[in-house]
C-alpha cells in the first residue's frame, strides 16, 4: 500500500446509504466481476409466438402471391391496351389523311364556285343589256346607249 505525504485521516469516511439491497463487496485479490450477478438465461419461444409468427408469414406470402397475380394481368392488360392504342393511331392517321385531302378539295372547289359566281354576275348584266336592246321599245337614242352599255357589260 502506498502511503501519501502528510497528515493520513483517522476518521473513516462515510457515505450515503445506497437504496435497495447491499452489494457485496469483492474480497481483496478477486476481480470485481466475480460478483456480479448473471443475466437471467433466455426465455424460449412459446408455441403461440411460433404459431403466430408462422401463421404470420404464411399470409404475407399469400399476399405477395396475389399482389405477383394482379400485376402480370395489369401488366398484360397494358400490353394489350398499348396494342390497340397503336392500331387506332394508325388508323387515325389514315383518316386523317382522308379529311386533308377532302378539306383541299372542298377549298378548290370553292374557289371555283366563287369564280363562277362571279362570271355569271357578270354575265347576268350582259344578258340583261342584250335584252334591253332586242325587246324594249327604244328610240334611236335609246338603242345607241342600251348598245354601249351592252358592248361595255359583254366584253
Amino acid at each position: 500500500m502506498t502511503h501519501y505525504p502528510g497528515p493520513q485521516p483517522t476518521v473513516p469516511m462515510t457515505y450515503p446509504p445506497t437504496p435497495g439491497p447491499p452489494t457485496p463487496r469483492p474480497a481483496i485479490g478477486h476481480p470485481p466481476s466475480a460478483y456480479r450477478p448473471l443475466p437471467p438465461p433466455p426465455r424460449r419461444a412459446s408455441r403461440r409466438t411460433a404459431l403466430a409468427l408462422g401463421v404470420s408469414a404464411v399470409a404475407l406470402l399469400l399476399i405477395a402471391g396475389l399482389f405477383t397475380a394482379l400485376y402480370v394481368m395489369a401488366s398484360g392488360e397494358h400490353d394489350d391496351t398499348a396494342a390497340t392504342l397503336a392500331d387506332r393511331r394508325a388508323e387515325l392517321s389514315g383518316v386523317t389523311e382522308q379529311l386533308t385531302n377532302a378539306d383541299r378539295l372542298v377549298d378548290a372547289g370553292t374557289g371555283r364556285n366563287a369564280d363562277l359566281d362571279d362570271t355569271r354576275t357578270e354575265l347576268a348584266a350582259c344578258v340583261e343589256a342584250v335584252r334591253s336592246l332586242l325587246w324594249d321599245d327604244l328610240d334611236d337614242a335609246g338603242q345607241d346607249a342600251a348598245l354601249d352599255e351592252m358592248f361595255a357589260l359583254c366584253q
